[in-house]
């Protein structure tokens, strides 16, 4: 299983994994130049998929999005991927 995600902090941020528990962990550590500048943050919205590719045509479809309104959408179940 491969899992697509958003951060919230500052701003959002937007990622996939194939195992997200370690991933938050990684972040958490700040191994991840771009969440250790957000600062304090919070997992948001995710969603699993049965492979990693389409949880990375996802991240890339949320990243194309270029929007913030979009994304809260997302959060809301307004819209889905």
């Amino acid at each position: 299983m491969a899992w697509a995600y958003v951060l919230k902090g500052k701003r959002y941020y937007i990622g996939s994994t194939l195992d997200l528990v370690e991933r938050i962990k990684q972040h958490e550590r700040g191994h991840t130049y771009t969440t250790k500048r957000i600062g304090k943050w919070e997992l948001i919205w995710q969603k699993e998929f049965s492979n990693l590719k389409e949880a990375r045509a996802a991240e890339r479809k949320i990243k194309k999005w270029k929007s913030t309104k979009m994304i809260e959408f997302l959060i809301e179940n307004k819209i889905n991927l």
